[in-house]
């Protein structure tokens, strides 16, 4: 039995999600908070969840350096990705829930089209980032954590994120979002 951590909730609040030390990751009816599923995949420490907003699916990190996607409902895998070289230790969604943002222990950020079963690195830094997140209406990328070389990583950003349409990444030492780079505004 681990402890429980990392809560994140549906853009509708109909369903929460934990994930604990233990391996387990479960899905809350939050009506009654009666257990509504388990998914069950990883094979170390889950570190990280979240739900897209429309509840539908739901992505984890975990020690095993793995993301996972899910449907939130049946507990069906959706995808895969398990290209960091070490764990990932945020996941985010993007506003229509088809990318997988990923910051891991390696030093990178990746995007992960779940559909296509791919991933690209968008981000590689100088120190780990602590945490990633999608705009929740537009394709952008906060990266927050010690990011302290800019020019390289929007410059990477610009050449990257044209496999995935427009996607903007905003950044500084603090994890603030100052500006946003992208194909053809570079730094």
């Amino acid at each position: 039995f681990g402890m429980t951590y990392d809560p994140q909730a549906s853009g509708d609040g109909a369903i929460a999600v934990t994930v604990s030390a233990d391996e387990a990751v479960k899905i809350w009816d939050t009506r009654d908070w009666v257990e509504r599923g388990r998914l069950v995949g990883h094979s170390g420490m889950v570190i990280a969840v979240a739900v897209s907003g429309d509840g539908r699916r739901v992505t984890t990190a975990g020690w095993d350096g793995t993301v996972r996607v899910w449907d939130a409902r049946t507990g069906t895998p959706l995808g895969l990705s398990s290209e960091h070289r070490a764990p990932p230790r945020s996941v985010s969604f993007s506003a229509d829930g088809r990318l997988v943002a990923s910051a891991s222990y390696d030093r990178t950020v990746r995007v992960f089209d779940v559909a296509a079963r791919r991933s690209d690195v968008v981000a590689t830094l100088d120190a780990s980032p602590t945490v990633v997140a999608f705009h929740p209406r537009r394709a952008a990328i906060a990266i927050g954590g010690d990011v302290t070389n800019e020019g390289r990583v929007a410059a990477m950003v610009a050449r990257t994120v044209a496999a995935y349409g427009r996607i903007d990444c905003a950044f500084n030492n603090a994890g603030v979002a100052p500006g946003a780079v992208g194909p053809g505004r570079q730094r």
